[in-house]
């Protein structure tokens, strides 16, 4: 056992930790482990003020195991009131914040904590029981982000020989038989019935575990070749094609694994999957939304900031012109699709966003001028992507750019044009 946490350990020699212990058996035993191979830590110890005199014997314990170590120890009281929901949900999440702050305050890069493999089957036990999805199958992560627990391969029966063969001190904590929790009476009578029904339930269980962490593990390495054939940016607009979607069973994972970044959760994307089609239909996330297009999902920061309108004198040129958009110019000698002739231009010319009624004159429509509202239409342009794209006007506020896309004839370079310009958009971040 010993060796397999120092394995495990091994990249984290030269870093700066700090362990969670409880003073039960199985956060003493790793205390010792890792003190005894000289691993830079730290300790903090919680005391939820749930059980009197037996929290206060658990801190003696821990205070003076830790420092006759020499070791600095952080002792944190967090006190809850049972009727506010899930109390150990809630004590779990006071922990952690507090372990965070104590990690930003004092440059631990680490945080570690003693779970071991039974923790693990009840964590999958007791998320099937709640109808969770496959992330939930997955259980407890032996590393996720700055937390590492070492012990995840290990047994409680091994850490109790452990501790037993290594005259390790360690308390009892009375409330882990206690009823009155769901994952006590999973542990402390389901469990042992399934294991006389199902003899080595927990090691089946585990090995069921793997096999969803495998399937993850598939799944975001396919997720990593769709985001790079389906997925575009372009300027604070995030695009996902739905060509990408073809297997119906499988939108809500990549729905899932594109959309967990900008915050939108699984409820939202199952609810997405249903919805692929249904074009108009907005989500929201605490800073995104999501807007379904004909062609595309296009997600964007709320609250983008509009194009201030801006007089230009001359081309070529550079500048920025919004939080995330670039226009940039160049002199060109070939003729293309969106060429323009300078000479042609009526300066100054003027940058502004669509407004609704908005035409442009377009090669071969014999004078007529077609609606930007129909080029967007065709181009598959959410709605805020049209509130969001940027046009140029010459100085009679006729409309000769559209970026990217088209270019009025009025300005369009031909054989007779001495000077090219082409001009694009480009997107930048904020």
């Amino acid at each position: 056992m010993r060796e397999s946490i120092l394995q495990f350990m091994t990249p984290y020699q030269e870093n700066k930790l700090l362990f969670a212990c409880s003073g039960g058996v199985d956060s003493m035993v790793l205390f010792q482990i890792l003190h005894k191979a000289n691993f830079d830590i730290a300790v903090v110890h919680f005391n939820h003020k749930t059980r009197g005199e037996e929290n206060k014997k658990d801190a003696a314990l821990v205070n003076e195991v830790v420092i006759n170590a020499g070791r600095v120890i952080h002792n944190i009281d967090i006190e809850l009131h049972k009727k506010e929901g899930n109390f150990q949900e809630q004590a779990r999440k006071q922990r952690y914040m507090a372990m965070e702050e104590l990690c930003r305050k004092n440059a631990y890069e680490y945080i570690i904590t003693a779970h071991h493999q039974d923790d693990q089957v009840e964590t999958v036990i007791m998320n099937f029981s709640r109808g969770t999805d496959l992330w939930g199958l997955q259980g407890i992560s032996s590393k996720r982000d700055n937390i590492l627990r070492p012990m995840m391969h290990c047994t409680k029966d091994q850490i109790r020989y452990f501790a037993k063969q290594e005259n390790v001190p360690f308390r009892e904590d009375l409330s882990n038989q206690s009823l009155n929790y769901r994952r006590n009476i999973l542990r402390n009578q389901i469990l042992p019935q399934l294991d006389q029904a199902f003899p080595h339930i927990g090691s089946r269980i585990l090995a069921s575990q793997k096999n969803v962490s495998d399937a993850i593990a598939f799944l975001e390495a396919q997720n990593e070749v769709f985001k790079e054939t389906y997925t575009s940016q372009e300027g604070p607009f995030y695009k996902i094609s739905k060509q990408g979607f073809t297997h119906p069973s499988l939108i809500f994972y990549q729905l899932f694994l594109l959309l967990r970044v900008f915050d939108f959760n699984k409820v939202q994307c199952r609810d997405l999957s249903d919805n692929l089609y249904n074009i108009g239909k907005h989500y929201y996330s605490k800073n995104y939304e999501l807007y379904i297009a004909r062609k595309y999902l296009v997600i964007n920061p709320k609250g983008i900031k509009n194009f201030m309108p801006l007089d230009l004198d001359s081309l070529p040129m550079n500048m920025r012109i919004s939080p995330y958009f670039q226009l940039s110019t160049k002199e060109v000698h070939k003729i293309g699709p969106l060429t323009l002739d300078p000479h042609k231009i009526g300066f100054p010319l003027k940058c502004r966003i669509w407004e609704a009624g908005d035409k442009i004159l377009l090669p071969g429509m014999e004078g007529k001028r077609k609606k930007l509202k129909s080029i967007f239409n065709e181009m598959g342009l959410s709605q805020n992507e049209k509130k969001h794209l940027p046009l140029l006007l010459d100085n009679k506020y006729n409309i000769i750019w559209i970026p990217g896309f088209r270019v009025s004839s009025t300005v369009l370079a031909d054989k007779s044009s001495k000077k090219m310009v082409e001009i694009d958009c480009v997107g930048i971040s904020a």
